[in-house]
């Protein structure tokens, strides 16, 4: 098993614990809103014109609220499922050979690296995304469904890997390798985009270990060094014991 260090998924997690968090607060303050309401509707109706303008003005503001909670719970969904996302391949990552060493949530300027591996086939920036569909290219650019992705995925890679290189001292790209996995989507790319490989999480694992090896021992343990006290992070040795996903296996197999 792999060394871990740090908690995959942890950083979409926490987030989505705040957006819930907000969300709450706003549902209680409906449940307030519609007990004094309900509590002092005689008094409400007593005040003719003036009443029917203060329920009219509660109504707005149950719209608004209302609106506001579902906007809150559905970003909140979407960074639990960004979680399970990165947990997963978290898992597959940490078994691999014991030779490897393995980051989750590495802090940058930008935000989160989600996986950083380092082993004797090199180091590997691995960025994990939950879209649905499928996965192709179109004039050099990423797809979903034959629809240019709302994002440039393939950049948002080369700066995180820019940044691991400059953290680690690493010149020039030959042991430096991004990866953008997609967790659910099916991908149809059998060739790599600006220098990041795309992959379907069944092929993550595989993608890491067969390459040819570029690492000397001394120098993984000197990378696996700096990236732990760069990032704070001690290893979970919790980690190195982890059951495996049902479908899963070392060959990056799963049920999708």
């Amino acid at each position: 098993m792999a060394h871990v260090y740090g908690r995959a998924g942890a950083s979409p997690h926490d987030t989505a614990d705040r957006f819930m968090h907000r969300a709450l607060v706003l549902i209680i303050l409906v449940g307030t809103m519609t007990y004094l309401l309900v509590k002092h509707v005689a008094d409400i109706g007593n005040l003719g014109v003036g009443g029917v303008a203060l329920l009219g003005v509660a109504a707005v503001s149950f719209s608004v609220l209302a609106k506001g909670i579902g906007t809150l719970e559905g970003t909140a969904r979407r960074y639990y499922g960004g979680a399970r996302g990165e947990s997963r391949v978290g898992r597959l990552l940490a078994r691999l050979p014991e030779e490897y060493h393995v980051f989750n949530g590495v802090r940058f300027y930008a935000g989160d690296i989600d996986h950083v591996v380092v082993g004797p086939t090199g180091i590997f920036v691995v960025e994990t995304k939950v879209y649905a569909g499928t996965i192709s290219s179109r004039a050099g650019q990423l797809t979903r469904n034959g629809q240019p992705l709302e994002r440039d995925l393939v950049r948002q890679a080369t700066a995180e890997t820019t940044c691991v290189k400059d953290l680690l001292g690493v010149a020039g790209t030959h042991h430096v390798h991004p990866i953008l996995v997609f967790v659910k989507a099916r991908v149809r790319l059998h060739e790599t985009l600006d220098g990041v490989r795309v992959v379907p999480v069944s092929l993550l694992v595989s993608s890491i270990v067969r390459r040819r090896s570029s690492l000397h021992p001394l120098q993984i343990q000197e990378y696996a060094r700096v990236l732990a006290q760069a990032t704070g992070t001690r290893q979970r040795v919790a980690d190195r014991r982890v059951t495996p996903h049902p479908g899963e296996s070392l060959s990056g197999g799963s049920p999708d």
